[in-house]
């Protein structure tokens, strides 16, 4: 019961913040591509 409580919100807080963490993973991706470009010119 406990831990179904716990897998719930884990899952619920995921949900919450998922939008955020693909942000930062697109941004990370933009700096890579960036980065790239600066070295290539």
């Amino acid at each position: 019961m406990r831990k179904n409580e716990v897998n719930l919100c884990l899952r619920s807080y995921d949900r919450r913040y998922a939008h955020i963490y693909n942000a930062l993973f697109a941004l990370l991706g933009d700096v890579k591509r960036m980065k790239r470009l600066l070295v290539m010119t």
